[in-house]
């Protein structure tokens, strides 16, 4: 608000004040007030390069005043305003540049000077004569009359002459107060002045005003006086006398002029003027005759002529109803008036008297015209009488023909303008007589006189049963042509009865009418009745009455468009207090979309269905099924919908899924009220009754799915099922208007969701199919409209959200699409398709058609169309003025709607050269004109109505695009061939900037006739051709195709001296060569020479690389980026370089390799990316090098040596990929698992590698890990049993407590075997796949060392104990008479000592000893074998990459054992070992057999053949478990054999814990057997004593055997 006083100017402008921004217009509002009683002037300046590019209103700030709407140029310099406050409003175009600019100051209030004086004491004659004043955006003279004391006056208000234009206004009224709207007596516009010229009103109020306003008269020059005289006369009679030349109209208090007497229109109410002997309607009285028809007849036409439009047509009245249509003869009552108007508006009155005893009958079988009405009613008097029939055109709710009885004397009718304009254009009247009837005494007699009812009890019982309605008028406290409302008892009129109307607030004046069909229903079980009707101009009732104990359900199968559908139930439909709303569907609004409820029921067997129109615009169907049904019954698992009608099973309660027909189920869920919908995601409650209303209501539009008419909403894929989505109609009928159609779509997890197009085609612009990701549309996918569309599209997740709407006009077929679940990495575009985006993967055809790369553009281009009509239209690139998008295809049309032809205004134009393209096509095929650079091109005029646009661009590179103008006023016609006559004509409808002319550059594309008898040129930024008057861009100066005359431009000087920067060396040895080494930028290669092959940037501190950097070198074979400082590559970067062959990018801070850097290097073959500390190699990668062949992945000694994370889609497109190299053997696993084809033996380590390497998993195969799992946790829980034996077993004595002792200590160290083997196998599991990625790290974890150390703890003691085991068994059996025994306390010392020695060889090199060390290490399973060897030296070799490329790989010479201390250990200190215990054995074997070869018994025998197999037990798992390791070591050191990791496992799980496993089973178990053996046999034994003594060394030896059985 801005408020001024009278010394002081305001100044605004568009400059000071920021806008209301629009993509189209800038909006400015500026609302002024002066501080005193003063008018206000406002003087504006507009400013504009194109015309109509201002738009203003203004108005006087009163509120509902009206509003001017202008262009700028229309405006005077300066406007006024009467009253102290104005409203500037402007609207400036965002395509032209424009300002505005206003001074605005009070000025005083001059209406005295203009008005007059306003207080008027009126005492003979007074004459008011004002000329409204030019440039007013208000203005207003008002008059207060006060009449001179008198006992008898009449006071006459003379309108001598009126010449009122739009917004201007003459009133009066009674009394001096002008705001009170009810003393308003008459007002005259601009559209009835004319017929009240020359009139005069006439009042006997002594007080009275006249009020005279006009708004936004802007005047061109021409004066308009408003003259009005005032005359106070005495009322000398009781009629009052008009003046000579006037006819009095009583009934209006005026008198009109002689020549407004018949002249078509009725000034008069009661149409007196126009009655008579007037004949432009036929007649106005006619006589009606016995059984003989009248028809009056009107026919009109309308004619445009070049300055206005005017009607020709007839009014007839003739005898009779049939027949031709009577000519001008006056003969036989034919009467016709025939009449050409400009305009028509003929206003006429018949009244019409027919013979005594019969009564009149009308039958309206024709009417229609604009804003016209027929009234119709009984006796003579149109001002008094009530009518029985009003038909208005304006409406447009009455139904043809329509009849009426005539219920007393007389009919009259009149034909008049509802508004100040109309026109007749048909009408149809035909008139009969008919006899009345003559009812008994106890009938009674209906008004028509027609017929008569049996008695006065069907009078006002509800039922129609007169015609004409007769027996309900009049009824209850209604008057006698009134009809009284059923439940509510308001009265009314005859003529609003069955009008198509409802005037009863119960719809009982319209049911019953018989233009809605059937409209009671009475249902039978198992039978659905139709309701139908499509006449949007009349308001129907359906009541449906079921069987008692029953229930109604409809179902809404169409709804129309405006119109809204009320379901109503009662339980008494006479109780107006119990009838109850269950849902009202549709809306007035044009706005709302047309969503319904498909089943809507009530629990009452009554349901009343109300159908009203907001438009008589569209002749839709409302279709309803109704049905009645009684409540089903469920299964205890299920339950019953609130309604009845289903059941549903328990657990599909408040699931977030509709399951009952009308949502039942999620009402009344979670924190939601029993009437409240809970929406499907969050807590957020809806009332049920906005269920599926058009309006969006939950934040996820639950509220709006599976309603009608778009059908089922959501679907679920799951188990790979597919649905079809279609369009409501699909593909019997077009989609209804209005529509708005939710669909989600849920898949699998790992699955994404494929929506295939299989038929498209919605009206474009208007109605739009949308796709987005998830459940909502913040992800969008895809929009299509018209008949445009994709070959398919993929949400990037497992749910897509999808939706349709339609406007309130034109409806198409629809479409009908395909939707299923893909399992994620396969879902792709199919062939000769491309993909529009990557993670939403909307594939079109692989061509430039509509259906192709252009659809991809949709997006970005916006609008599709562009219509020129008066005025100038803006038409930018898109983004404008920032740059535009890469890889973009838009197409545009242009339309011309007031012209037959089109010019382009260029005002600004910048795309890449060469590359972006706009180009203008006439027709489908013909390419007219093409632009691209910064062309010289100014305006281009083509004699079309339409002009497609074509803006293409590549992959990099964008500049801020175009600005046209489009105009639709210029023809190529004119006599200036160019709109600027400064401008060059190039002859073809385009014109150049002076500038173009002999600048060295073709610009005319016809004939190039700007460039025709130049004889000297000037270029100097550009290169001039020897000996020519061509110049040529500097960046085609050696590019390998001569462009000059004399080929200059291509030589070997031009190319190393004006094309090789100075920063850089340039050789041209059979190839151009440049290298810059240090202090070059992005700016320095758009300086060398395009043809270049062999490219070298190093040294400088580039981070990152421009897209389209490289993209005019097309001939580069080979391009090293070497130790500069780039960290990324943008998407782009590469264009061009379609013949590159080798890229060299090492010695770079580049971090990770990132999706589609390489995408444009299609004939890469070699990569090499070396010093440079990458941890992370992104999905898509290496997208494009499918002619990869040799990668060099080489991070140096600068990387933390952390794993390279490589996801695994990185290397999908390296199909031909043969060779990598590395120096990290991790990364060679990876590959071969990503790449099928790819053999781990063509993956070289630049460096010396652990002797084991692997890839995958740590233990290989399912076997290995299930028996690593078994042996171990035999080994554990075996021993662990042995040892608690052990400790219960009770004391021994002698030998055998020192054998148990033995035995205790062995099970201990064979317990750790199984601990170790446990180990192992829990960090299989924990690292899974990825354990190649954390090899070097777990083999110098704290688990692993501990693991170590318990593998060889647990080795080596079982290998000392065994031993030591054996000896005694060897010294007790062969020596049994010997002194030297082990007893106990000796036997403890040995224990500690081995126990000792044991740890200091297992915790000693494991822990204290380095990872890279040459005496021990530990492998994958935490224990150093001595399996492996390491090369004596490496000697560098250097493979060949191709293209002089060379990387140096360490190749190994000569070979030592990986380990030394593996090698003392397991094979010297075991081997010695084992051969201890073997010659152990075979010494007891041997005395064994000797003594019991003294002893013939079968007996001893069998012992003898028992111990022969004890001793090949013992001394076979002994040979088992060390001599595997003992020779496969040997072999492996003098290289006989290479053992790999898959060998190393299988002796890990499979020979070094066979002792731990099996022994604490064999030898526990056959102790207890034998010595309960050796119990029962003990009597026997007994007998000899002698034998006894022979046997005894046998004997020793089996207890030995039970008790010492060792468990290495």
């Amino acid at each position: 608000m801005h408020i001024v006083d009278a010394n002081h100017t305001l100044s605004i402008s568009t400059s000071s004040q920021d806008p209301f921004q629009h993509s189209l217009y800038k909006q400015y509002c500026w609302n002024i007030t002066s501080t005193e009683r003063m008018g206000l002037r406002a003087a504006c300046q507009f400013f504009q390069s194109w015309p109509n590019s201002i738009y203003a209103s203004m108005r006087d700030g009163v509120p509902g005043a009206p509003q001017l709407y202008s262009f700028s140029e229309n405006l005077p310099a300066e406007m006024f305003t009467a009253r102290g406050q104005i409203e500037i409003h402007l609207i400036l175009s965002n395509s032209a540049v424009a300002s505005a600019s206003c001074e605005v100051q009070p000025y005083p209030d001059n209406s005295g000077l203009i008005c007059g004086y306003g207080d008027i004491a009126l005492d003979d004659r007074h004459l008011l004569s004002v000329s409204i004043p030019d440039n007013q955006v208000s203005w207003e003279c008002v008059w207060l009359i006060t009449v001179a004391q008198r006992d008898s006056f009449v006071v006459f208000l003379d309108l001598l002459s009126l010449n009122l234009q739009n917004y201007q206004k003459l009133s009066f009224g009674r009394g001096h107060d002008t705001s009170n709207r009810s003393s308003l007596l008459t007002e005259i516009d601009s559209g009835t002045f004319k017929s009240d010229n020359g009139s005069s009103y006439f009042f006997f109020d002594r007080n009275l005003w006249i009020s005279l306003t006009s708004f936004f008269h802007l005047g061109n020059g021409e004066e308009r006086i408003q003259t009005i005289l005032l005359r106070l006369e005495n009322l000398t009679s009781v009629e009052v006398e008009c003046a000579t030349g006037q006819v009095l109209c009583t009934i209006d208090s005026k008198c009109i002029p002689m020549h407004a007497v018949c002249d078509g229109k009725a000034h008069c109410s009661d149409y007196t003027d126009e009655g008579g002997n007037c004949d432009y309607c036929g007649a106005s009285d006619l006589v009606l005759h016995l059984e003989e028809p009248l028809t009056i007849l009107a026919n009109a036409s309308q004619v445009v002529g070049t300055s206005s439009t005017h009607f020709t047509g007839f009014y007839g009245i003739y005898p009779g109803s049939d027949g031709p249509v009577p000519d001008n003869s006056s003969s036989d009552g034919v009467m016709v008036t025939h009449y050409n108007e400009e305009p028509m508006q003929f206003e006429c009155v018949w009244r019409l008297t027919e013979p005594a005893g019969t009564r009149i009958r009308l039958v309206v079988e024709k009417f229609s015209g604009n804003q016209i009405v027929l009234t119709v009613g009984n006796g003579y008097d149109p001002v008094n009488e009530i009518p029985i029939l009003v038909l208005d055109t304006n409406s447009g709710s009455f139904f043809l023909p329509a009849q009426v009885l005539s219920s007393g004397q007389g009919m009259w009718l009149t034909l008049g303008l509802s508004r100040s304009y109309g026109y007749l254009s048909e009408l149809r009247l035909v008139f009969t007589t008919y006899n009345t009837t003559d009812c008994d005494v106890s009938e009674f007699a209906c008004p028509s006189g027609l017929s008569c009812l049996e008695n006065a009890s069907h009078v006002c019982n509800g039922e129609r049963e007169c015609p004409g309605y007769g027996d309900e008028l009049g009824c209850g406290l209604c008057e006698k042509h009134h009809f009284e409302c059923a439940l509510t008892g308001e009265c009314v009129p005859r003529y609003q009865i069955c009008n198509g109307k409802a005037d009863c607030y119960d719809r009982s004046d319209e049911f019953l009418c018989g233009y809605c069909g059937n409209e009671t229903t009475r249902t039978r079980p198992n039978v659905t009745y139709a309701i139908e009707h499509n006449n949007p101009r009349v308001e129907c009732l359906w009541k449906v009455e079921s069987d008692v104990g029953t229930k109604i359900q409809a179902n809404i199968q169409k709804l129309p468009r405006l119109c809204r559908v009320t379901f109503v139930t009662t339980s008494d439909p006479d109780d107006l207090d119990k009838i109850r709303t269950i849902r009202t569907v549709g809306s007035a609004s044009s706005y709302k979309k047309t969503n319904y409820p498909t089943s809507i029921s009530t629990n009452e067997s009554v349901m009343v269905i109300v159908k009203e129109c907001f438009t008589s615009g569209y002749a839709d169907v409302l279709a309803i099924d109704v049905r009645q049904f009684t409540d089903v019954e469920c299964l205890p698992n299920q339950q019953r919908c609130s309604s009845g009608i289903a059941c549903i099973h328990e657990t599909a309660v408040c699931d977030g899924l509709a399951d009952c027909p009308e949502y039942s189920d999620e009402i009344g869920c979670g924190n939601c009220s029993e009437s409240e919908f809970h929406c499907r995601s969050g807590d957020q409650c809806v009332s049920s009754d906005r269920l599926c209303d058009g309006n969006i209501d939950c934040a996820d539009f639950s509220d709006e799915f599976d309603c009608g008419p778009c059908g089922e909403g959501i679907f679920d894929l799951a188990g790979n099922r597919s649905f079809n989505i279609s369009s409501p109609g699909w593909p019997i009928d077009e989609y209804p208007d209005q529509l708005q159609c939710f669909w989600l779509v849920v898949a699998e997890v790992g699955y994404r969701i494929v929506l295939i197009f299989t038929e498209f085609l919605i009206e474009e612009g208007y109605d739009y199919f949308f796709c987005s990701n998830g459940v909502g549309f913040e992800d969008s996918i895809f929009e299509a409209s018209g008949k445009y569309f994709p070959i398919s599209l993929a949400s990037s997740g497992n749910t897509m959200f999808a939706k349709f709407t339609s406007d309130l006009s034109v409806r198409k077929k629809g479409f009908l699409l395909n939707v299923e679940q893909k399992p994620a990495k396969y879902v792709s575009c199919g062939e000769d398709e491309i993909a529009c985006k990557k993670d939403e993967l909307v594939c079109v055809r692989n061509d430039t058609s509509e259906r192709g790369r252009p659809l991809c553009s949709r997006d970005e281009c916006g609008m599709g169309r562009y219509s020129i009509w008066s005025y100038p239209v803006s038409f930018t690139s898109p983004g404008y003025p920032s740059n535009y998008p890469n890889d973009i295809h838009c197409i545009w049309e242009i339309v011309a709607r007031k012209s037959e032809s089109i010019l382009v205004s260029i005002e600004e134009f910048d795309t890449e050269r060469n590359s972006d393209k706009v180009q203008f096509f006439v027709n489908a095929s013909t390419e007219a004109f093409e632009l691209d650079g910064t062309t010289k091109v100014r305006t281009i005029a083509f004699n079309a109505t339409t002009v497609k646009v074509h803006f293409i661009s590549d992959l990099s590179v964008t500049n801020s695009g175009f600005w046209f103008m489009l105009n639709g006023n210029y023809s190529l016609k004119s006599e200036k061939p160019c709109p600027d006559a400064r401008l060059f004509d190039c002859g073809d409808g385009s014109c150049l900037s002076v500038d173009a002319r002999c600048d060295g550059f073709v610009d005319c594309q016809t004939d190039g006739r700007d460039e025709l008898d130049c004889e000297m040129v000037s270029c100097p930024d550009f290169f001039l051709c020897n000996n020519s008057v061509k110049c040529i861009y500097w960046p085609m100066v050696c590019d390998g195709n001569p462009d000059c005359p004399n080929a200059d431009d291509e030589t070997e000087r031009e190319c190393v001296t004006h094309r090789c920067p100075t920063e850089c060396k340039c050789k041209m040895n059979g190839i151009f060569e440049v290298a810059c080494i240090g202090g070059w930028n992005q700016t320095t290669i758009g300086r060398i020479a395009t043809k270049v092959e062999d490219l070298t940037l190093s040294g400088a501190n580039v981070s990152v690389l421009d897209a389209g950097l490289f993209k005019e070198f097309s001939e580069l074979r080979i391009l090293r980026l070497i130790n500069n400082s780039i960290s990324n590559f943008e998407p782009g970067t590469f264009d061009g370089l379609q013949n590159l062959t080798t890229l060299n990018i090492s010695g770079n801070l580049i971090t990770s390799f990132e999706a589609d850097w390489f995408h444009e290097l299609k004939d890469l073959q070699s990569l090499l990316a070396q010093n440079m500390s990458f941890d992370w190699i992104r999905n898509g990668a290496f997208n494009g090098l499918k002619k990869l062949k040799i990668m060099v992945l080489i991070r140096g000694k600068s990387s933390l040596k952390t794993a390279v994370e490589v996801e695994k889609d990185a290397l999908t497109d390296l199909e031909s990929f043969e060779m990598l190299y590395v120096d990290d053997y991790r990364l060679c696993c990876e590959f071969v698992e990503l790449l099928p084809h790819f053999p781990v033996t063509n993956c070289k380590t630049t460096e010396a590698q652990p002797p084991l390497n692997l890839c995958g998993d740590l233990m290989r195969n399912q076997l290995l890990r299930v028996s690593m799992w078994v042996l171990g946790l035999s080994a554990l829980i075996g021993n662990a049993v042995v040892i608690i034996w052990r400790c219960f077993q009770g004391e021994e004595k002698g030998g055998r407590r020192t054998h148990s002792f033995f035995v205790f200590n062995l099970a201990i160290s064979d317990l750790m075997m199984g601990v170790y083997m446990l180990i192992i196998a829990g960090a299989d599991i924990h690292f899974g796949e990825d354990y190649s990625n954390e090899a070097s790290e777990w083999r110098s974890s704290i688990v692993c060392k501990i693991a170590g150390v318990l593998s060889v703890l647990s080795s080596e003691a079982s290998v000392f104990f065994v031993t030591l085991i054996s000896l005694n068994c060897f010294f007790s059996i062969v020596f049994p008479f010997s002194r030297f025994r082990i007893r106990q306390k000796s036997a403890t010392v040995m224990i500690t000592i081995i126990w000792l020695a044991a740890v200091c060889v297992s915790v000693g090199p494991t822990v204290f000893v380095g990872s890279d060390s040459e005496v021990y290490g530990l492998s994958d399973v935490c224990i150093g074998l001595p399996l492996t060897t390491v090369p004596t030296s490496y000697d560098t070799k250097q493979h060949n990459l191709g293209d002089s490329n060379t990387i140096p790989i360490p190749v190994g010479q000569g070979n030592q054992p990986a380990w030394i201390y593996s090698i003392i250990l397991f094979l010297g200190v075991n081997l010695l070992c084992f051969v201890v215990v073997l010659g152990c054995y075979v010494a007891i074997f041997v005395k064994v057999k000797r003594t019991a070869s003294r002893v013939r018994n079968s007996a001893h025998r069998d012992r003898e053949i028992k111990m022969a197999i004890k001793m090949a037990l013992i001394v076979g798992t002994d040979f088992a478990c060390w001599m595997p390791v003992i020779i496969m070591g040997i072999l492996s050191q003098t290289g006989a054999v290479d053992i790999g990791p898959d060998m190393y496992a299988w002796i890990v799980v499979f020979i070094l814990p066979i002792n731990s496993s099996l022994n604490p089973y064999l030898y526990t178990v056959y102790t207890v057997v034998v010595n309960r053996r050796h119990a029962l046999n003990s009597e026997l034994m007994k007998s000899r004593f002698t034998t006894e003594m022979k046997t005894k060394s046998l004997e020793t030896l089996s207890s030995s055997l039970s008790d010492t059985n060792k468990q290495s």
